[in-house]
């Protein structure tokens, strides 16, 4: 259902380790969001990187600490970007989809509010082979820092994580139709 476009970096076979990918990037976010040294942010970031939670673990795992980063820095970037946004954006912007009546008219809808939550065209819907495909593209997206360079696949493979969750909450709880064809 969805893909990923990122220019910059695709790791190589072997080069991947999502615990430790992904405890990377929280480690970053926590260092930017000055919360690295809470005992429990810290506690929770290496848990991460060292327990074998499988695939559904480490990725809940992942979003309860970028919620706690989120609500510490009052920023749903978690201070990735130059451009925050303000604590409950998201709720509002998937509140504002449940009017949608197509898989694709939701992620078209998803797409389109954060293009204008960030100011840029960042994120598209295409179809695709008869697929619907949702596309992160960050070529010149505001991340806030350089140092947030390393960890910019994990960012937006866990993103795509995030939209996911909402296209399968929506399509069990909505009764989307997956027959959208524009």
């Amino acid at each position: 259902m969805t893909g990923l476009v990122d220019r910059a970096h695709t790791p190589a076979p072997g080069e991947f380790s999502p615990g430790r990918e992904l405890a990377g990037l929280l480690a970053e976010l926590a260092r930017t969001s000055g919360l690295s040294e809470r005992p429990d942010v810290a506690g929770r970031i290496a848990g991460l990187a060292s327990l074998d939670l499988g695939w559904q673990g480490r990725m809940l795992a992942y979003f309860d600490v970028f919620g706690l980063l989120s609500e510490a820095s009052a920023d749903e970037t978690c201070n990735a970007s130059e451009r925050k946004l303000a604590p409950g954006t998201s709720a509002f912007l998937v509140a504002s989809l449940a009017r949608s009546s197509t898989l694709g008219e939701l992620l078209r809808g998803l797409a389109e509010g954060y293009n204008l939550f960030h100011r840029g065209a960042f994120n598209r819907v295409e179809r695709s082979g008869g697929q619907t495909v949702y596309i992160i593209d960050d070529e010149g997206f505001p991340y806030a820092s350089a140092a947030f360079e390393p960890h910019r696949h994990s960012f937006i493979e866990s993103t795509l994580v995030y939209v996911h969750c909402i296209a399968e909450t929506f399509s069990g709880d909505c009764n989307l139709r997956f027959d959208d064809t524009n």
